[in-house]
């Protein structure tokens, strides 16, 4: 399971060929002013876990 989660975490895909790792596998990255975690490491990775249902702006609600 571990093995099918890491390779679904950097598999690249969609009109754009983004995976969850283009944005969550590196320090400092930000979208609008939400900073993203990354995912890769043990703090990261806790934090992406505290705040996940985030708000979304797109849609205006949790």
């Amino acid at each position: 399971m571990y093995g099918l989660g890491k390779r679904a975490f950097f598999f690249q895909g969609g009109p754009m060929d983004f995976s969850c790792a283009s944005c969550h596998a590196e320090n400092g990255k930000r979208i609008r002013l939400q900073d993203l975690p990354n995912l890769t490491d043990q703090k990261g990775a806790a934090m992406g876990w505290g705040y996940w249902l985030a708000y979304r702006v797109s849609s205006g609600q949790f």
